[in-house]
């Protein structure tokens, strides 16, 4: 029985993977003490904070991971630039116990939040810059072969990366 065994001691806590069908979501802030995103990251946390749901101390006692009930318009993604991650679906996360002081003791369903948080640490793309004249580009009909296509992309300066991107050797 896990609550046994942890009871023993030897370990920083208990774990379970998160599941799309539970609609358990975790958000995972990394380094928090040190933290060079302030900005970013203060906004994560005062959706939290809004959201009255659990907190806790990651297992390094430098991060914060926290539980919300919702979806996520995808199964995770991680943020290396800000150090988050958010995961809804097959990832096992660690749960400490070191609950934060003043924060909620059980998983809160909180879409909004869920939403809000995705919108910072994930913001939408802005579309690449065309050019000066901010025409589409054009298609360029071309009459070579497909050989000769190939060749002259092998002959190329970076002919030999191309190759190995080719035969699949990357």
């Amino acid at each position: 029985d896990v609550s046994e065994a942890y009871a023993r001691g030897g370990y920083a806590g208990v774990g379970f993977v998160v599941d799309r069908t539970t609609e358990v979501v975790g958000v995972d802030i990394d380094k928090l003490v040190a933290h060079k995103h302030q900005s970013e990251v203060k906004q994560v946390l005062l959706s939290l904070a809004r959201s009255g749901t659990y907190v806790e101390w990651s297992p390094s006692g430098t991060g914060l991971r926290a539980f919300l009930l919702g979806n996520l318009p995808f199964t995770g993604k991680n943020n290396r630039t800000l150090g988050v991650e958010v995961y809804g679906d097959g990832r096992y996360l660690t749960v400490t116990g070191a609950r934060l002081p003043d924060v909620g003791v059980s998983l809160v369903a909180s879409q909004s939040a869920i939403d809000e948080i995705i919108g910072i640490v994930f913001p939408p793309l802005t579309p690449a810059v065309r050019g000066l004249n901010d025409q589409p580009a054009t298609a360029t009909v071309t009459s070579l072969s497909d050989a000769e296509v190939l060749h002259r992309a092998r002959a190329a300066k970076n002919g030999a990366m191309f190759t190995m991107l080719w035969e699949g050797r990357w």
